[in-house]
């Protein structure tokens, strides 16, 4: 949640989204509800949203690999995606997390990559 200024007007938002990874260990970001103040506004905003994403996506050359992109992805089109982190030069996996109120938990898991024996 946060505000946001219209023409000197400040306004409440508030995004509501369910994280969850399912059982093929995809990470789901599905956006639940929208609000501006106590006015629910959800389908509109995805309608919105998606057609903005969709219009900077035709406008600049999009990596399916970016974080950014998976991201939004899953947030306006309920896309899962592996969630695959590059952190040191070395790929971690999120294995689970938890969200309690002010508090963040993730487990994160080494992603071992075979090597092709020559």
């Amino acid at each position: 949640h946060g505000t946001i200024s219209i023409e000197d007007v400040e306004l409440f938002v508030a995004i509501d989204c369910k994280p969850f990874i399912d059982n093929q260990a995809l990470l789901n970001l599905p956006v639940t509800k929208v609000k501006i103040g106590a006015m629910n506004i959800t389908p509109i905003a995805k309608v919105v949203a998606e057609r903005q994403y969709r219009k900077e996506l035709t406008r600049r050359k999009a990596d399916p690999n970016d974080w950014g992109i998976k991201i939004a992805a899953s947030l306006l089109q309920n896309r899962a995606f592996e969630p695959v982190l590059e952190v040191e030069n070395n790929k971690v996996l999120i294995e689970k997390f938890s969200i309690t109120q002010k508090k963040l938990v993730i487990h994160f898991v080494p992603v071992v990559e075979e090597q092709n024996e020559k």
